[in-house]
């Protein structure tokens, strides 16, 4: 994920995310999510063979406010675009243990292992997710409260939770920073 903006609709000069906040009604709990059934999954934008570009755009998608979406296969990095079928590949459990595909399936890929494979990799998307969501149940005010971009660095993202303003640091360049 790269850019010195967070996502902007066209023609706007206010972030998505806060466009959809001021849309919803009072105690509306918001979804949000990166992938489903209708859409490419996040793998095929974040880079087949960059984890850690997967891996911020799920630790992103969880400081959002609400219930996370997660569709099936994206905590493994699965991968799909174009016909329906093919964003809905088979189940990688293991090498030998595999969901039957369904009809209609154009192109099959698992560019990232199993999910037996990555739940002995402790560095692994699968194990990244399953953290991130401990730390969504263990600190429930994450899911809780608003968000905004901050004004004055809108690579910055302030997250107000309880009353309590929070500041949550986004780095969307290539180099590495501490």
């Amino acid at each position: 994920l790269r850019g010195d903006t967070p996502p902007m609709l066209a023609g706007e000069d206010t972030p998505a995310e806060c466009l959809l906040e001021e849309t919803l009604p009072a105690g509306t709990i918001p979804a949000p999510f990166t992938e489903n059934h209708d859409t490419g999954r996040t793998v095929g934008f974040t880079g087949r063979s960059n984890p850690d570009k997967t891996k911020i755009a799920f630790g992103l998608l969880a400081l959002m406010r609400g219930d996370l979406f997660i569709y099936y296969g994206q905590e493994i990095g699965m991968v799909g675009s174009g016909d329906d079928p093919n964003k809905r590949l088979a189940m990688y459990w293991s090498e030998d243990d595999m969901t039957e595909q369904p009809p209609g399936v154009t192109a099959v890929e698992y560019p990232y292992p199993s999910v037996e494979e990555q739940l002995a990799d402790t560095d692994s998307l699968l194990n990244y997710v399953k953290a991130v969501n401990r730390a969504r149940l263990e600190n429930p005010a994450i899911a809780d409260g608003a968000n905004e971009w901050v004004p004055d660095d809108p690579r910055h993202l302030r997250a107000t939770r309880g009353g309590t303003p929070n500041l949550f640091l986004e780095h969307a360049g290539d180099d590495y920073v501490e």
